[in-house]
């Protein structure tokens, strides 16, 4: 089961890394998803946009930063 489990990480990690524009960012993609999660934080703080929509994007920065830690 281990093996499996790594297997599907290491292929999410290389799928993550052959993205083209973000292969260039390599160091700081953890960074930008870390900084898009406080933004999209403060806006549901400030009450600023569809609540919907916030939580839609903070999933999205949340998958996009757990898979930049995978891929390090």
């Amino acid at each position: 089961m281990k093996d499996i489990i790594e297997l599907v990480f290491k292929g999410l990690s290389a799928g993550f890394d052959k993205i083209p524009f973000l292969n260039k960012l390599k160091g700081y993609r953890s960074v930008i998803g870390l900084v898009g999660l406080g933004v999209v934080q403060i806006l549901g703080l400030n009450s600023i946009g569809d609540p919907a929509i916030l939580s839609t994007i903070e999933l999205g920065f949340l998958a996009f930063t757990g898979l930049s830690l995978n891929a390090k």
